[in-house]
């Protein structure tokens, strides 16, 4: 599933991973996430070339939130893309190899 995460989620996993506990309760995922540098759309012939880093992410969702709003048929989005709601390493560059 993709989620949106405005840039007042993210947090760095270099410094000390704060949680804004009068959210309520975060629970975690760890996420591969992938630095697209490029548009890419249903014309592009090689989604690779787009990719320019890879990275970790925590991914925290408030779970009473999202549970609220699945119950009600809405987006979880309040749910997942909070401030401080996603923690990143640095991103490694891809290497390309052309022959």
């Amino acid at each position: 599933m993709l989620f949106m995460k405005p840039n007042s989620s993210f947090q760095s996993f270099c410094n000390e991973i704060t949680l804004r506990n009068d959210l309520g309760e975060h629970h975690y995922e760890a996420e591969l996430v992938i630095l697209i540098g490029s548009v890419v759309d249903c014309d592009t012939v090689n989604y690779a070339d787009a990719v320019i880093g890879f990275g970790l992410g925590l991914d925290l969702t408030l779970r009473s939130v999202q549970t609220r709003l699945k119950s009600q048929g809405l987006p979880w989005e309040r749910a997942k893309a909070y401030d401080g709601s996603c923690a990143l390493t640095p991103f490694t560059p891809v290497l390309k190899h052309h022959n």
